[in-house]
């Protein structure tokens, strides 16, 4: 027998195994929407054909819809009709059934936090969509984010409060990425920061025409009054925290490589820690920590800093710029009015524009030493 005939015989038993297998292998289609009603809450979901349920949300309790107002317990399930649950929300519903433009309301102050619910999340979650726990007050005595789940969408806890006992958050070390504006108390869909705003371009930005004013709505009760990240957390998406007002202070995980634009814009951070033993870059994007309360801060040799990072700090007084730190973007410490020790281990060859504008604390002297003889001024 020669060497062809050899291999067409080869190739055949192959695909008659292969045959054998998938017929042995239980199908499903490859999406299939389904409704299935435990205990007193009805629940949607999107069957896989890797058996697993996703996109888990509640559409009706009991033969009803969702009362306006409703104090009850809703636990997810660990599996809905056999079928492991491995997401919740589906990128346009929040687990209530509600709508991004319902959840966010956009339209209206009062009916912001209409459900009163205590979550509980099942161990085998490993996405919470977009929307999925926004614009719900949550009771009980703590929000857990089970250990398992690797990624929090856009939006997921966005305008929602925490009326929990324990209000602390961890996020568990499963989770890689935080999505834009995943924890951000704001009602406006798209807000950006300028640093260089006054009154009437940030209500602009920040309200739509209808609704109280801004510093009375950061002013309310909000996610969390402490951050835990723990380590495996790789990125933190744009505006992520933004205005969490309680937020007072956070550990940066050595896993952590990105923080985005504004992702702790607008809190109340008195201390930023950089975790000991990182060996890979850290970039910190535009005015991730501006308007925040935080006093001091080392600039590691491994950060990389966007525009205006520290914009607007007014009790930042003492920053510390380590080795191969030589370039300070436009805005870094723009009307930082506390500032008054800027510590540099290297030489810094390029300030930015309005980098150090408003800093009334700091001396001619002080800045001078910073500039140098060689440094590009923006």
């Amino acid at each position: 027998m020669n060497r062809k005939v050899m291999r067409i015989l080869l190739l055949m038993a192959l695909i008659f195994a292969s045959a054998l297998i998938i017929g042995t292998k239980k199908c499903y289609a490859s999406t299939e929407n389904k409704t299935v009603v435990v205990g007193d809450w009805t629940y949607n979901y999107e069957l896989r054909d890797n058996g697993n349920a996703y996109n888990v949300y509640v559409s009706k309790y009991q033969n009803g819809n969702i009362p306006t107002v409703t104090r009850r317990t809703i636990s997810i399930p660990s599996e809905l009709e056999g079928h492991s649950v491995k997401s919740i929300g589906d990128g346009v519903h929040n687990i209530l059934g509600k709508t991004c433009e319902e959840s966010m309301v956009i339209n209206g102050f009062n009916d912001v936090y209409r459900y009163l619910i205590q979550l509980e999340l099942p161990d085998s979650l490993e996405t919470i969509n977009d929307y999925a726990l926004s614009g719900i007050e949550f009771k009980g005595e703590r929000i857990v984010i089970p250990n398992g789940v690797q990624s929090i969408g856009k939006w997921a806890f966005a305008n929602s409060l925490n009326d929990c006992t324990n209000k602390n958050l961890t996020i568990p070390g499963s989770v890689q990425t935080i999505g834009d504006y995943a924890f951000a108390n704001v009602f406006y869909p798209n807000y950006t920061y300028s640093p260089e705003y006054n009154s009437t371009t940030r209500n602009s930005m920040a309200l739509s025409s209808n609704l109280l004013d801004w510093d009375r709505w950061i002013s309310k009760e909000t996610l969390c009054n402490s951050l835990e990240l723990e380590s495996g957390v790789t990125s933190i998406g744009k505006y992520a925290f933004l205005s969490q007002n309680k937020l007072s202070n956070i550990t940066i995980p050595t896993t952590l490589n990105s923080i985005g634009e504004g992702a702790f814009l607008n809190t109340r951070l008195t201390s930023v820690t950089i975790a000991n033993g990182r060996n890979s870059a850290l970039t910190i994007d535009k005015y991730a920590f501006a308007r925040t309360n935080i006093e001091e801060f080392t600039v590691t040799s491994l950060c990389r800093l966007g525009d205006g990072v520290f914009a607007h700090c007014y009790n930042l007084n003492r920053v510390t710029l380590e080795e191969n730190i030589n370039k300070i973007p436009e805005y870094t410490f723009y009307y930082c009015r506390s500032l008054e020790n800027v510590t540099r281990q290297s030489d810094v060859t390029e300030i930015g524009r309005k980098a150090f504008s408003g800093c009334k604390s700091l001396s001619t002297e002080k800045y001078q030493s910073i500039v140098g003889a060689t440094t590009k001024i923006g």
